[in-house]
This record gives C-alpha cells, structure tokens and sequence, in this order.
C-alpha cells in the first residue's frame, strides 16, 4: 500500500490507470467541501421558505447544477416595497468571494440592498429594516 503523501504526488490520471485510490487528504478535503456546501443550501433554504412565508417572490438558482448566471451572483434575490435585495448567505466565519464582492458592491451602486447574512436572524433583521 502506497502512503498518502505519494498518492498525493501521483496525478488522478496516473492513479486512474493504476487502479490507485486517491489520497486520504483529498478524499477528506473533499467531504468537508460538500459538507460546506450542504449547510450553506440549507441557510439559503431556510431564508427563501421564510421569504415565500411572508408571499415575496424569490429568485434562488438551483445548487446542484452549473450555474449559468452572472459568477458571483448573490444567493437569493428579490424586492421589498419596490426595492431590489440580495443576500448572499455565507456560513459563520465564512466570507465573500472577490466575484462576489465585486457584484455585490456594483449592485449597491445601483441602489439595492445587499447584504452578506450568516443566519436566519440576519436575513429576517435585513427585510424587517427595509420594511
């Protein structure tokens, strides 16, 4: 059995051709990545069935396939009292993207609100304050 720090140094293709497994590290970086992504759809989830609660129509693109809208896009927009809203929904300690803050700063320019929420509260606390 080949250690994990030469399976690391072996590309997928060679590995692939050599019925290697992939290395530990690889396998755990990406079951933490998905378990990421897991809990930040179920965040957004949380916010846009809150939002449909209180009847506002919400644009939310699907997680589980390529997205084909602008790179950096916020998570979930909509409006409040004819005003434009995004919030992107970023797990505690978790930031922006350099795309995201990129979109989210021009759209502020053009006067939506945009805000990054890390919760629930936050987004209930953004759309009550726009109310």
């Amino acid at each position: 059995m080949l250690s994990d720090w030469l399976l690391a140094r072996v590309s997928p293709a060679d590995r692939k051709t050599a019925g290697l497994p992939p290395p530990i590290s690889e396998l755990a970086a990406k079951s933490v990545a998905k378990s990421y992504l897991k809990r930040e759809k179920e965040l957004q989830n949380q916010i846009v069935s809150w939002l449909r609660l209180r009847n506002v129509t919400v644009l939310w693109s699907r997680m589980d396939r390529r997205l084909t809208a602008t790179i950096g896009w916020p998570d979930i927009t909509f409006a409040v009292k004819g005003r434009a809203v995004a919030l992107e929904a970023k797990l505690p300690g978790c930031e922006p993207t350099e795309d995201q803050r990129r979109v989210m700063a021009g759209l502020s320019s053009d006067g939506w609100a945009v805000k990054v929420v890390h919760s629930l509260d936050e987004a209930r606390a953004v759309v009550e304050s726009l109310l």
